[in-house]
C-alpha cells in the first residue's frame, strides 16, 4: 500500500473541489430559501444526494487533463510540471466558484441554470453584462468575487500540501509501474464523467426529480448543464415521418387534411382579405419582462399597471397567452417572423438563421408600401440582433447610438418615457403614409433602474420589488405616450398591440407562469373590447395582424389568426433550454426530450404542483405527438430552407 501513496493528492484534491460543490449549492439553497422551505427538507436532501452524480461527473472531465500533468509531475519532477498543474487546479477552482455564483444570479432573473447562454456572450456585450450584476448586486458580486479568490489561493495550499506530503516520498518507482497506474485510473474517470456505467449515460432530463424547478436546480450541476447544452445545441430532433408531421401541424393551423399547395412549403397560404389592405398603421410595444402573473388585468392585485389594465377594458385583452422562450431573441424572432424557438441552443443562436428564407410580418408590410421602424433605447447589438433586423427588412433601426443626440440617461441607455416620445415623434412624421412601429421597452430589465424622483410603490430592497417599481414606471412610460398619440392624426388609423417578451421568471414557482405572459389588441372604434381565453401565443400574432389589416399576403406562419378561431381549440407551445411546453385549455405538457415528461391539470392545478402523467398517460401522448411533430418539422424546414420560397408572389 505504502508503493500506492503517491496516488492519494488526487482523490484528496477531488473530495476538496467536491465539497466546494457542496458549499456552492448550500449557497444556493440559502439565495433561494423562500421558495424552497415549502417543498421541505427531505425533498432538499435528496436533491443534494443525487445531484452528486451531475457534481462528480463535471469534476471527472476536468480532472482528466489533470491526471495528465499530475502523471508528468511524478514522473519528471519537474518543478515547472508541478507548476502547471498548480496554476491548472488554482484556475479551475477561481472559474467553478466564479460560474456558480454567476449562475445563481443568473438564476434569480431566468428561474433556471445557465445553458448556452452561458459562453454566448464572451463577446463585446460581456462588460456591459459584468457592470449590470455589480450594478443590482453589489455586495453578493463583491463577497462573489473576494471567495473565489480565497478559496483558490486555498485549493493552492491543498494541491501544495498533497505533493509535497505524498508524491516526492518514493523515488524508486519505474516508468511502467507508473503507466500502469495512468491506465488503470483513466478509464475510472471516463466512467464518472458520463455519470456511471449504465445506459444511457447521465442526461439533464435526469435531473428533473420534482415538479419544483428549485428543486430541480439543486439537482443540477450548473455547469454541466451549460456545457452539455453548447454540446447537444446542433441536435436536430428528429420525431416521426415528414408527412405525418405536416398532417399534425396542418390541423393544428386549421389548414385540413387536404395537401400543401406546396409540397416543399407545406404551411404555405394566402391570407384573407384585398391586395394593400385597410391601410391601418401597426404599432407592436414588445414590454420587456412583463409576466402575466404581475398585471392587474390578469389577475394580480399589485396594482403595478393601472394604465395598461385600464386600456385592457377598452380592448381585446388574451388572457391565456404564452411566450415561446425566456429571452429576448426569442421572443423578437417568434413575433416577428411567427416561427417557433427550437430547443437547447434557441433559434437565434443558430447559424442557419441566416441561411434561411422567412417571411416577417416586415416584408410583407413593407411589400404593401408601409414604412417599417424597430425602436429601442438600449443597445441592439447582442445576439446581432440589430443585423437580423435588417436582414428581415426593417427599413429602419433605432436603438441607443442614433435614438438621440442627448446624453443616455439610463444605465442601459435611454428610459421608455424617452423612447415613447422619440417613437411618437417618427410616427407622426408619417404624413398619413402606413407604417409598422416596433417599439421594445428596457426599464423593466435588470438592474432595473428607472429615473430620479419617479416614486416608488415598494421599497428598493429586493430584486422583486426593483421590478415592480420599474413595471409601474413602464407602465407610466405607456401612459405618456398615449396622451401624445391621442393628439396626433396617425392615433385613429393605427392598430396597437402590446405583447411581453417573456416573463420575468424569478419568484415563478410553476411552469405555467413561466411562459404567461399579456398580449392585448387595442384600436378604438375598430377592434371591440373584451376578453377571450383562447390559448396562444406569440406565433399567432403576425397572421392575427394580417387578418386585422384585411390583408392578402402569402406566408408560412405557425399561428392562426385569433380573430377568426374558436376559443376552444387553442394551443401555444414554449421551449424553455432542452423542455419543450403544449398549453392547452386542459393541460400542460412539459417533455424534457431526454428525460421523463410530466403533465399537469391546469383546471384543477393551475401552479402545476401535481404531475399526473401517470394517471393520464394517454393524454399525455397525445399532446407530446403534437410538441415534438410541431418541433421536428419547424426543425426540418429550417435547416432545408424550406420555410418559405424565394419568391413571394402567392401561391
Amino acid at each position: 500500500m505504502s508503493s500506492l501513496r503517491f496516488l492519494l493528492p488526487l482523490p484528496i484534491i477531488f473530495i476538496h473541489f467536491l465539497a466546494m460543490s457542496l458549499f456552492l449549492k448550500m449557497v444556493f439553497i440559502a439565495e433561494n430559501w423562500h421558495f424552497l422551505l415549502p417543498e421541505g427538507f427531505g425533498s432538499m436532501i435528496w436533491a443534494l444526494f443525487l445531484g452528486m452524480r451531475f457534481d462528480i461527473s463535471i469534476l471527472a472531465y476536468f480532472f482528466i487533463p489533470g491526471l495528465v500533468i499530475f502523471y508528468a509531475v511524478i514522473m519528471t519532477k519537474a518543478r515547472f510540471a508541478e507548476w502547471v498543474l498548480k496554476v491548472y487546479f488554482i484556475g479551475l477552482a477561481f472559474f467553478i466558484l466564479v460560474f456558480w455564483l454567476a449562475d445563481i444570479q443568473y438564476f434569480q432573473e431566468a428561474g433556471k441554470h445557465f445553458t448556452y447562454e452561458a459562453f454566448a456572450y464572451f463577446n463585446s456585450t460581456l462588460p456591459s453584462i459584468i457592470s449590470g450584476a455589480f450594478k443590482l448586486n453589489p455586495w453578493f458580486s463583491l463577497i462573489s468575487l473576494f471567495v473565489s479568490l480565497i478559496y483558490a489561493l486555498i485549493t493552492e495550499r491543498v494541491v501544495t500540501y498533497c505533493l509535497r506530503a505524498f508524491t516526492y516520498r518514493n523515488t524508486s518507482r519505474r516508468v511502467v509501474y507508473d503507466m500502469t497506474t495512468f491506465i488503470a485510473i483513466l478509464p475510472v474517470l471516463f466512467v464518472a464523467a458520463r455519470g456511471g456505467p449504465q445506459s444511457p449515460a447521465l442526461r439533464i432530463g435526469d435531473s428533473c426529480i420534482s415538479t419544483s424547478p428549485y428543486i430541480n436546480a439543486i439537482c443540477l450541476n450548473p455547469i454541466y448543464s451549460a456545457l452539455k447544452s453548447v454540446e447537444l445545441s446542433s441536435t436536430r430532433f428528429e420525431f416521426h415521418n415528414e408527412a405525418a408531421n405536416v398532417l399534425t401541424v396542418r390541423e393544428l393551423l386549421d389548414l385540413g387534411s387536404s395537401p400543401a399547395v406546396d409540397k416543399r412549403y407545406p404551411l404555405l397560404r394566402n391570407s384573407p382579405g384585398s391586395e394593400k389592405g385597410n391601410r391601418k398603421n401597426v404599432v407592436i410595444f414588445i414590454l420587456e419582462s412583463w409576466s402575466g402573473r404581475d398585471i392587474g388585468a390578469l389577475g394580480s392585485e399589485k396594482k403595478i399597471t393601472p394604465f395598461f389594465d385600464d386600456l385592457s377594458r377598452h380592448g381585446m385583452l388574451f388572457t391565456n397567452f404564452f411566450a415561446t422562450g425566456i429571452r429576448t431573441p426569442e421572443g423578437v424572432f417568434s413575433i416577428l417572423c411567427s416561427f417557433p424557438n427550437q430547443p437547447l441552443a434557441p433559434i437565434m443562436d443558430r447559424s442557419v438563421v441566416y441561411q434561411t428564407r422567412w417571411r416577417p410580418i416586415s416584408q410583407i408590410l413593407a411589400e404593401t408600401d408601409y414604412r417599417t421602424m424597430f425602436i429601442h433605447g438600449a443597445s441592439l447589438r447582442f445576439d446581432n440582433l440589430k443585423k437580423f433586423l435588417k436582414y428581415i427588412g426593417f427599413e429602419k433601426v433605432m436603438d441607443k447610438r442614433n435614438l438621440s443626440s442627448a446624453p443616455f440617461n439610463s444605465p442601459l441607455g435611454y428610459h421608455d418615457e424617452d423612447v415613447l416620445r422619440r417613437a411618437d415623434e417618427e410616427f407622426s412624421t408619417q404624413n398619413g403614409r402606413p407604417f409598422l412601429g416596433v417599439i421594445y421597452t428596457i426599464d423593466t430589465h435588470p438592474p432595473f433602474a428607472i429615473p430620479q424622483g419617479f416614486p416608488e410603490l415598494y421599497p428598493p430592497t429586493s430584486l422583486v420589488n426593483k421590478y415592480y417599481n420599474a413595471m409601474r414606471y413602464s407602465d407610466h412610460a405607456l401612459e405618456t405616450f398615449f396622451n401624445l398619440a391621442k393628439t396626433k392624426p396617425y392615433f385613429k388609423n393605427t392598430v396597437f398591440l402590446f405583447v411581453a417578451d417573456h416573463t420575468r421568471t424569478r419568484d415563478r414557482v410553476n411552469l405555467f407562469d413561466q411562459h404567461h405572459i399579456p398580449f392585448l389588441v387595442y384600436s378604438p372604434g375598430y377592434v371591440l373590447p373584451g376578453i377571450n381565453p383562447i390559448v396562444s401565443g406569440q406565433l399567432d400574432i403576425l397572421p392575427t395582424v394580417l387578418g386585422l389589416l384585411k390583408l392578402n399576403a402569402s406566408h408560412s406562419s405557425w399561428g392562426r389568426d385569433l380573430f377568426a378561431v374558436s376559443a376552444d381549440s387553442g394551443f401555444a407551445a414554449s421551449v424553455s433550454g432542452g423542455e419543450m411546453r403544449w398549453h392547452d385549455s386542459r393541460y400542460l405538457l412539459n417533455d424534457s426530450m431526454a428525460g421523463d415528461p410530466m403533465l399537469f391539470d391546469i383546471v384543477r392545478d393551475n401552479e402545476c404542483k401535481e404531475n399526473i402523467w401517470l394517471q393520464h398517460s394517454a393524454a399525455g401522448e397525445m399532446r407530446k405527438e403534437k410538441a415534438r411533430s410541431f418541433i421536428s418539422l419547424s426543425q426540418r424546414l429550417m435547416y432545408e430552407n424550406r420555410v418559405f420560397p424565394l419568391s413571394s408572389r402567392k401561391p
